[in-house]
């Protein structure tokens, strides 16, 4: 049985998302979540997030992950130079500037995973109009092959593989991974 995880900044610090203008959260929704195979990035659309207080910048130099409000994943350089490659198959990095507080400018990525598995046991997910996460989350066993994936129908829900988390850590890269639970008496899904 594979692990799973959910994935999250090595920071001690508690306002930890890098926040987009609504119109630019509105677009990125849309390329992360719909049609992901279909919508095509204009390279000239240049993406800037604004780091929330808290983070210096030199968390923001350390971390290899920071989330964006409604679970957009931002990958640092360090991660995209030792990972992407590995990850291609799956995962579009797209280019995009965070701003700290001191209006100094550092390089991430948005990972744009083309993954999506029912990894959600829906049945046994309190979830209201199936956006909202009312309860503790059960997960299905996952069979497939993957490094990052979200859930068919709650897309926000965002998970690593345990290829991910071993490769991380043979390349000593800083994120924390937190293993997710598995519903009691379920057969293999994928």
């Amino acid at each position: 049985m594979k692990s799973l995880y959910r994935i999250a900044p090595n920071t001690r610090t508690t306002k930890r998302h890098v926040i987009f203008t609504e119109g630019v959260q509105k677009k990125l929704e849309e390329i992360i979540w719909e049609n992901v195979n279909e919508k095509k990035i204009d390279s000239r659309w240049k993406i800037t997030g604004a780091a929330q207080e808290s983070y210096s910048d030199s968390n923001i130099e350390e971390m290899d992950y920071i989330p964006a409000f409604t679970s957009i994943p931002l990958f640092s350089q360090n991660f995209v130079t030792q990972c992407a490659l590995e990850m291609s198959a799956d995962v579009d990095f797209i280019p995009c500037t965070i701003i700290s507080r001191t209006k100094k400018n550092h390089q991430y990525y948005i990972a744009r995973t083309r993954r999506f598995l029912s990894l959600i046991n829906h049945d046994e997910t309190d979830l209201k109009e199936k956006e909202n996460l009312l309860s503790p989350v059960i997960f299905n066993k996952i069979q497939d092959d993957f490094f990052l994936a979200r859930d068919t129908i709650q897309k926000t829900m965002l998970i690593a593989s345990e290829e991910l988390k071993k490769m991380c850590d043979r390349k000593k890269i800083n994120i924390l991974f937190f293993e997710v639970k598995y519903e009691k008496n379920s057969d293999a899904n994928s």
